[in-house]
């Protein structure tokens, strides 16, 4: 499981930046953030979901549509979609059937671009400077879109980012077309295919999640208006 220099340097900075916070006594917090996520509550359906992950994995390695190479695309699945989908079902979010929403995460040419984008990155110090200044461009974007008084600064923010999309986006490409005959194989096809076919496989777990959250919501607000009445 090789990987990337920016994958590398992304774990470099979150090191860094958890080490730094150590130092500066925010651990007790990040401590207690561990703690809560491992509440029964919360790392019950998080074991589940990767249990049905691994089943699914196991279900396309039967047909040759995923391998062992294929772990590293897995895992970082689980953390930037299926977690964030079973936060979503949690909340109600989207609004839009699963399936139209999954389709729109999974099957856009965004996506693809996206996938170019991240199968070449910049040698390791490039990577090193473009990582944090990333985050904090994305980090500044989030800020201004909360606050009104700092609207003005949306425009040139977005176009830092449009800067850095380009710039990367730029490479990803350069580097599928100088180097086709290794980037056209059949490991980048299953690289594409993966996440796009663990998406539409992990529907059925996200709507049972997503009703057994509403089941047990709709039982504890029943449970409090009869706390009410007996009150």
């Amino acid at each position: 499981m090789d990987l990337s220099n920016r994958e590398i340097a992304t774990l470099f900075w979150f090191a860094a930046l958890f080490g730094f916070a150590a130092l500066k006594g925010v651990g007790g917090s990040f401590l207690a953030l561990v703690r809560a996520f491992l509440a029964p509550k919360v790392v019950g359906p998080f074991l589940l979901m990767v249990a049905y992950t691994v089943l699914c994995a196991w279900l396309l390695s039967l047909v040759q549509l995923w391998t062992w190479a294929n772990l590293k695309t897995t895992i970082l699945w689980i953390g930037a979609f299926a977690f964030v989908a079973m936060f979503n079902a949690a909340q109600r979010r989207p609004k839009e059937h699963p399936v139209r929403w999954i389709a729109a995460e999974t099957l856009t040419v965004t996506a693809i671009v996206l996938f170019l984008a991240d199968s070449f990155s910049f040698p390791f110090w490039a990577e090193l400077a473009l990582v944090p200044l990333v985050m904090i461009v994305a980090g500044m974007q989030v800020i201004v879109d909360r606050n009104a008084k700092t609207a003005v600064l949306k425009t040139p923010l977005a176009f830092v980012m449009g800067l850095f999309t380009l710039l990367i986006v730029g490479n990803g490409l350069h580097g599928a077309v100088t180097d086709f005959t290794e980037f056209a194989s059949l490991h980048t096809a299953r690289e594409f295919a993966v996440p796009i076919l663990l998406s539409f496989l992990f529907l059925p777990f996200l709507l049972i999640f997503g009703a057994v959250v509403d089941y047990e919501t709709a039982l504890t607000s029943l449970s409090f208006r009869n706390i009410d009445r007996n009150c």
